[in-house]
């Protein structure tokens, strides 16, 4: 009798484990596209802010364009080097 009640906790445990792995997965399956449309805007941001007020404030509009270009610049000369310098 004792090995029959043991021999049922592990199988509820298992199923257990079983059911909360695929709730979690599916939790993060349908949080993962938002996440990814997140990361992959938010450079975007600050273009749209610079759009927005371009006629108020054209100066910054420019300095946020030139400073986006050249961030991006760096961050591309990071990637392809790869740190082999």
């Amino acid at each position: 009798m004792k090995r029959m009640i043991g021999t049922m906790i592990t199988i509820w445990l298992a199923l257990m484990g079983c059911y909360y792995l695929c709730v979690v997965l599916l939790r993060l399956a349908l949080k993962l596209p938002a996440a990814v449309v997140f990361v992959v805007c938010l450079p975007a941001m600050p273009f749209v802010v610079a759009y927005r007020n371009r006629e108020e404030h054209p100066i910054q509009a420019k300095a946020i364009y030139w400073m986006g270009g050249i961030l991006y610049v760096l961050i591309a000369l990071i990637v392809i080097v790869d740190g082999h310098l």
